[in-house]
């Protein structure tokens, strides 16, 4: 066992040894156990789980006593879960059989905030609303559950009720009266819902468009996840919401995160890629740029590669490297993956051509576009700078004409 320290599944093996330790009676094993999984992973989704079965042990071997001291850590702790509410059940048992009622009703008010004489309604009302959800009844369930919450804000059940309400919301397509609910679960603390309620959260705050919101929740998931999908679509999200913000250094570093993770897909790696390409490249960070697109440039997405190869010869000019973009846009010309960055590659052409003094050759490169290219933006960049060559020539023109003028005088 010791031997897979870093795995990440060796907090699910230690309570799997300890359950199985308290399935055959051997109560004190199961107790080391569940006590070293307490201690090891605070911050797991199982450790109430942990903390209601150390109880029972200690309840079923009459020690009731240490039952109550690690009931009260369970209730503090997590309040409204179902852990919470089951070691209340046997709270009340052991209250009762020591003819404690006085201290039960005590114990009841200090550990989960509500007085015995709304305990049952809070479980009569919320079970009465939890059946509307399970029969597909959002509508009323979502009326129901709200409320609930009205009336018991930190209930028994309040964790769930939010759950609950968040996806009847969810299922009938209000994810902005949603988003709230899924928020009350994350911060609940560490819950059977929280994992879920930050995945759906994130997504739904970044289809908003509330990014800032979206890129806390995918952090948060990222750093609470238990499962492989949920890292990775906290990896995912974190990614586009800086480039959704336009945060350079954000993007690079979520970038480099995506491509690090093993899960990732071919795509999800080529988006990253093709994010911090674009990123550098318009915060002028053209060697990064050039570097970051090169991973582009054999891609199977013909618009990816494109724009790659565009950019590249794009960088390549810009540097005064003439002959090297100009090699580049020809094996664009001659292997064209995409009607647009094939268009894009000649306005390059041009600049190229205009750069060495070739205005009739660039004028001409413009116009081809102007007359056979579709999309109105490059066709609108094409005219630009086809006015801007004959402007200058035209002032090029008057400036030697009163040139000449001076000197005849």
């Amino acid at each position: 066992f010791e031997r897979f320290d870093n795995s990440p599944l060796r907090s699910k093996a230690m309570l799997e040894i300890a359950n199985t330790y308290m399935m055959c009676d051997n109560n004190e094993m199961a107790m080391t156990y569940y006590n070293n999984f307490v201690k090891q992973y605070p911050q797991s989704v199982y450790v109430k789980t942990a903390l209601l079965n150390e109880g029972l042990i200690y309840y079923n071997t009459e020690r009731d006593e240490l039952a109550l001291k690690t009931f009260d850590r369970l209730l503090t702790q997590y309040p409204g879960t179902d852990e919470a509410r089951d070691a209340l059940s046997t709270v009340k048992n052991i209250y009762i059989a020591q003819n404690r009622v006085e201290e039960y009703f005590a114990y009841v008010k200090r550990t989960t905030k509500v007085t015995i004489s709304t305990v049952e309604q809070d479980s009569t009302t919320f079970l009465a609303v939890e059946g509307r959800y399970q029969e597909g009844e959002y509508e009323s369930a979502a009326a129901g559950l709200e409320n609930y919450l009205s009336k018991f804000p930190t209930g028994l059940f309040a964790v769930k009720a939010h759950y609950l309400l968040a996806d009847s919301y969810f299922r009938l397509g209000q994810n902005d009266r949603a988003l709230p609910h899924y928020i009350a679960v994350t911060n609940a603390g560490t819950n059977n819902y929280s994992e879920e309620s930050l995945f759906n959260a994130a997504n739904i705050a970044y289809g908003l468009g509330n990014y800032v919101q979206a890129a806390t929740l995918y952090q948060r998931l990222t750093e609470n996840a238990e499962s492989d999908n949920s890292l990775l679509q906290g990896k995912v999200g974190g990614l586009r919401c800086a480039v959704a913000l336009r945060r350079h250094s954000d993007i690079m570093e979520a970038g480099h995160r995506l491509l690090s993770e093993d899960k990732a897909t071919p795509e999800l790696k080529e988006e990253a890629w093709l994010a911090m390409a674009r990123s550098s490249f318009d915060n002028r960070q053209h060697d990064t740029a050039y570097r970051c697109y090169a991973e582009l440039a054999a891609s199977a997405n013909g618009e990816y590669n494109g724009e790659a190869r565009c950019r590249q010869a794009e960088i390549l000019m810009l540097g005064g490297k003439y002959d090297k973009a100009e090699r580049l846009i020809e094996q664009i010309v001659a292997d064209a993956s995409s009607d647009y960055w094939l268009a894009y590659s000649f306005i390059l052409w041009a600049d190229i051509y205009y750069a060495r003094g070739n205005n009739l050759q660039a004028k001409q490169t413009l116009q081809s576009i102007i007359d056979n290219y579709d999309g109105e933006d490059l066709v609108a960049v094409a005219r630009q700078k086809l006015a801007a060559i004959i402007a200058a020539e035209e002032a090029d023109r008057q400036a030697g004409e009163e040139e000449e003028m001076t000197i005849e005088l």
